[in-house]
């Protein structure tokens, strides 16, 4: 699925953003599941949600070719499947 820049979806942070929360999220809800045979499976899924990094000082995140198509992969269906987060409310001072 193609994503134009400027969509909410577009960018690699929001997209991580999404994961995590699909994975486990503030409430303890989890809408992401990781079958038993991607466990074991090398270069697989869950070595590469183990091996991500960012770096201490920037906070970016840490370049790794053996496994960044794995995690993006998992961000792009991820993204594709999970409804928008609805707007959060906010108070504003006068």
């Amino acid at each position: 699925m193609k994503r134009e820049r400027g969509h909410e979806h577009y960018s690699t942070e929001a997209g991580v953003r999404i994961t995590q929360r699909a994975l486990l999220d503030a409430l303890g809800n989890t809408r992401r599941f990781i079958t038993r045979g991607l466990a074991s499976h090398p270069r697989g899924l869950v070595e590469a949600l183990q091996r991500y990094r960012r770096n201490e000082r920037t906070g970016e995140a840490v370049k790794d070719q053996r496994t960044d198509h794995v995690a993006d992969a998992l961000r792009y269906v991820t993204c594709a499947s999970l409804p928008p987060r609805k707007p959060e409310s906010r108070s504003w001072r006068q």
